[in-house]
């Protein structure tokens, strides 16, 4: 059965959410047009897709969280579709948009599968969030804000376009498959909280912090300064040593033991 959209203002116009209901669907999506918003539900683990054609510049925000505040749920899935010139804020959380501000939002729910979007919407898509699982699925957005994984990051999450995202991940681990890529600009800081960084981590611009953990198992590669690598375990091993370079400095790199190959273009920084 397929749900009814509310009908207030803007709201039907702006976002088709598809969405089958019932009492006990778990996760919440709520998309919002300036203070107006209409809200749909979704079961743990299913995908979730949204038209956010953009009219009259709405809708201008999403949340989705789950509203049983289960940390065992998953949230499935997400695909933005349609047609958009505009940017769209999207929060996994219940929280309003933070931006720049790099504080943790409250856990949207456990495990989740990413975000994607269609061709011509996705450099509009500004994500910020935190869930208290693993990320499962492929984060490709335009720009990154502060986004929290407390479990492991075990795909990749891509920022595409240049803007203000200053890109501020957090993980608990990033598994061999999970990187952390900007194909256009800057990234201000990885942290692996508890365990190692094995995936690949790269920037077309900077690198500002890499902090791990555990152990540096995956490359770095920078378009432009690497500001500092820190390591509580090694970096590389004997049998598998990494790459770590920079077109411009390195400026601090610090390991129990390292094993890499480290170059940097413009050494002239007081750096590697």
């Amino acid at each position: 059965m397929r749900a009814k959209s509310t009908s207030f203002g803007l709201i039907v116009a702006m976002a088709a959410v598809t969405a089958t209901v019932q009492a006990q669907q778990e996760i919440r999506v709520r998309v919002w047009c300036g203070g107006s918003y209409q809200d749909s539900y979704y079961d743990a683990g299913g995908s979730i897709s949204i038209d956010v054609t953009s009219v009259g510049g709405c809708p201008d925000h999403i949340n989705i969280w789950d509203r049983t505040a289960n940390p065992s749920h998953a949230i499935g899935p997400v695909y933005l579709y349609g047609s958009r010139s505009t940017d769209i804020t999207v929060t996994i959380s219940s929280g309003a948009w933070r931006g720049l501000d790099d504080t943790q939002h409250a856990s949207a729910g456990g495990t989740w599968a990413g975000i994607t979007a269609s061709p011509g919407v996705e450099d509009h898509v500004l994500l910020e969030g935190h869930v208290g699982g693993d990320l499962s699925g492929l984060i490709s957005v335009g720009e990154i804000y502060r986004l929290d994984i407390d479990g492991e990051v075990q795909s990749g999450v891509q920022a595409s376009t240049s803007g203000l995202g200053p890109f501020w991940l957090y993980a608990g681990s990033i598994g061999t498959n999970g990187n952390a890529t900007s194909t256009a600009d800057s990234i201000t800081r990885i942290e692996t909280l508890i365990g190692d960084a094995a995936g690949e981590i790269s920037a077309a611009d900077g690198i500002g912090s890499v902090i791990v953990a555990g152990d540096l198992l995956g490359g770095i590669d920078a378009g432009d300064d690497i500001t500092n690598i820190d390591v509580t375990g090694d970096i590389g091993t004997a049998q598998s040593p990494i790459s770590i370079g920079a077109t411009g400095d390195i400026r601090t790199v610090t390991a129990s033991s390292i094993y890499a190959a480290i170059a940097a273009s413009d050494p002239g920084g007081s750096g590697t």
